[in-house]
């Protein structure tokens, strides 16, 4: 099913991302038992529809006015490798101001990329644990996925320039190493090494950090306070079931993995 799916996709530069996304989920959900309950799910492609195109065409419309506007001209006069000169070429008519405006739209499209797929990715779980259900277990998410996305993108920006900071001054502190052990060896030594080995270990144990505490602990606390379940007040109702399962069934704990497939 994920193979015929993902050539699907293929197929159809991603359109139909929605449609699999829908099809796996219902088939992992309505594949998973809690006891003598069995899961159901309620989402519909529609409900991914816009946040997946606005996605696509963050990626695919630059490439697909590209490629439309270059096709004739390696069609006519062949292609030598060079895109640049090719796109030259197919502009030749167009004013400087035309130019630089559809450099602009695409340089603009790929820049909204990763907040399109941030926030199609809220999206989507919020779109996953809305539509799922066990039993007479109701699930229902609350959060907001464009404030999320806000919030990532904004911390993101932040952790760089925090980042950035802890960089500098652990390649001041390695070069300053560096240059004092040639002043000393005439050459490059093992304190130096260590130096450069120290630096690169408080840069990622740094970056670590300031990813988890400005975006992964927030979010996650964010996403988890906008989930309520109903029917808890019947869960004692719950008989354990001894039917056997197909082996190749999703069990609820990868039901609720966050990716499409």
């Amino acid at each position: 099913r994920y193979a015929l799916w993902s050539v699907a996709c293929l197929l159809t530069l991603g359109l139909t991302v929605p449609w699999a996304a829908t099809d796996l989920a219902r088939y992992r959900i309505e594949h998973t038992l809690w006891g003598d309950q069995r899961g159901h799910f309620r989402g519909r492609a529609t409900g991914l529809l816009g946040p997946w195109l606005t996605c696509w065409l963050s990626l695919m419309l630059p490439l697909l006015m590209v490629v439309a506007m270059i096709a004739p001209t390696i069609v006519d006069n062949g292609f030598d490798g060079d895109i640049w000169k090719s796109f030259e070429i197919a502009t030749a008519g167009y004013s400087a101001v035309a130019r630089t405006t559809l450099v602009i739209i695409a340089v603009l499209s790929w820049l909204l990329l990763p907040s399109a797929y941030i926030r199609f990715t809220f999206c989507w779980l919020r779109w996953y644990v809305g539509g799922t259900s066990i039993g007479f277990l109701t699930l229902s998410a609350h959060f907001s996925s464009s404030r999320l996305t806000l919030r990532v993108m904004l911390s993101y920006m932040l952790a760089f320039v925090l980042l950035a900071l802890v960089v500098a001054v652990a390649m001041v502190l390695a070069g300053a190493s560096i240059n004092l052990s040639n002043l000393t060896s005439g050459g490059l030594d093992i304190g130096a090494i260590l130096a450069g080995l120290g630096a690169f270990a408080v840069i990622y144990i740094f970056g670590g950090i300031i990813i988890t505490l400005l975006i992964t602990v927030p979010v996650l606390r964010r996403i988890i306070e906008g989930i309520s379940v109903a029917g808890l007040d019947r869960i004692d109702a719950v008989v354990q079931s001894s039917q056997s399962m197909d082996r190749t069934g999703e069990g609820l704990a990868d039901s609720f993995d966050i990716g499409i497939g």
